[in-house]
């Protein structure tokens, strides 16, 4: 079993679910968690198998219902369900809606304010160490869930219906359990959907500004396992394939320490617009290459990299490499038969502006650019 120490602490091995749990249960003396998970028939089997890791002792209570789309209130009815119950763990299972919400109740837990005061505050507090008091947070992602169960932010409805960005180190969950086992049975199109968030991760944080290496090494190796999985999509049951798709997905969400793409800006966007839970492999497999496209108005020495990383070794320019890439995948071709409607598109739009700047925003042409490149993908 490899542990791996980045954002947190993260197992990562076949069938580990159950004695990793128990493991870091036991050794934190924890006697009383919260389930956080949304009733999807996607993830009851991952439930079953929750209660076998637990220690005898432990209890575990759950909470419902958990919204599509993280909301404050939710996350306020969780906290205050949490201290009730006086909980000191909470198992968040399944996919990004459960984790965030899990991650928003914890930080209520320390911050009895607004969210929407935190959201604006995020820049300054963002470096804060994670509080050691507060009730312990296991994420148990699927494939949907991965990003949410490593990193410092969540995308959030507030109180008054804002959609806003909650961004603090408490949102990290204390320990990732990453098992390839739960991949088993998935379909072809969850599959491939999972591989083009790993792409778009990794393109997008290996192109952003500023100086990190391990983010940047790490991007690129995960670029390169989502691309020698892409042709293997549909053989997901084979053990070398589950794992090589968990670490692309994995890396894809480590390599987030150096900030969120556009892409992925969007797609959180179109969410909390559409007010339902998307497919953002989906979607960004639509808003990716149009998106590459617009920021790649000056040659770019970093593209060489992500092209060999891509198995493009001609000179066809990133985006059309990438479109090409992901053309051949079971997932919808128009952002309409992914259930986004031209409000939404608006909305999302208005939303993805307030949040870019400086040169991306400008070379995007800001919101009117942003709802043109989505208006052409409906």
């Amino acid at each position: 079993m490899t542990l791996i120490t980045y954002s947190t602490r993260i197992h990562f091995a076949d069938s580990v679910l159950e004695e990793a749990l128990w493991a870091e249960v036991e050794a934190s003396g924890l006697r009383r968690a919260m389930l956080v998970a949304r009733d999807d028939a996607a993830d009851l089997t991952l439930l079953e198998r929750i209660p076998a890791g637990l220690p005898p002792d432990a209890t575990l209570d759950a909470f419902e219902p958990v919204p599509a789309v993280p909301t404050e209130v939710a996350a306020r009815a969780l906290a205050a369900r949490i201290a009730q119950e006086r909980c000191d763990a909470m198992i968040a299972v399944g996919g990004s809606a459960a984790i965030g919400l899990a991650k928003l109740a914890r930080l209520l837990i320390k911050h009895d304010v607004p969210l929407g005061q935190i959201s604006a505050l995020s820049s300054a507090i963002r470096r804060d160490r994670p509080d050691p008091a507060l009730p312990k947070l296991f994420a148990i992602p699927a494939l949907r869930g991965l990003g949410a169960a490593v990193n410092a932010h969540v995308p959030v409805i507030l109180e008054d219906g804002e959609r806003s960005r909650v961004i603090h180190q408490d949102l990290i969950p204390t320990v990732t359990i990453c098992d390839p086992s739960l991949l088993r049975g998935e379909a072809d199109a969850p599959r491939a959907s999972a591989l083009v968030e790993a792409i778009a991760r990794c393109i997008e944080a290996y192109l952003l500004q500023g100086f990190h290496p391990p983010a940047e090494g790490i991007a690129l190796d995960g670029l390169r396992r989502a691309s020698c999985q892409l042709p293997r999509h549909g053989q997901g049951d084979q053990f070398e394939v589950r794992r090589e798709l968990m670490a692309a997905t994995l890396n894809g969400a480590l390599a987030l320490q150096t900030g969120l793409g556009v892409s992925q800006r969007l797609c959180d966007a179109l969410r909390m617009a559409a007010h339902r839970d998307l497919d953002n492999g989906a979607v960004t497999r639509l808003l990716l290459p149009p998106v590459l496209r617009c920021l790649a108005c000056q040659p770019d020495p970093k593209h060489r990299a992500l092209k060999r990383a891509l198995g493009i070794y001609d000179e066809t320019p990133l985006a059309d490499g990438v479109a090409i890439k992901l053309q051949g995948l079971p997932l919808p071709r128009r952002l309409s038969e992914c259930g986004i409607d031209q409000a939404a598109i608006e909305s999302a739009a208005s939303i993805a502006s307030n949040e870019l700047y400086g040169q991306r925003q400008l070379r995007l042409g800001g919101e009117a650019g942003l709802s043109k490149m989505m208006r052409a993908l409906h």
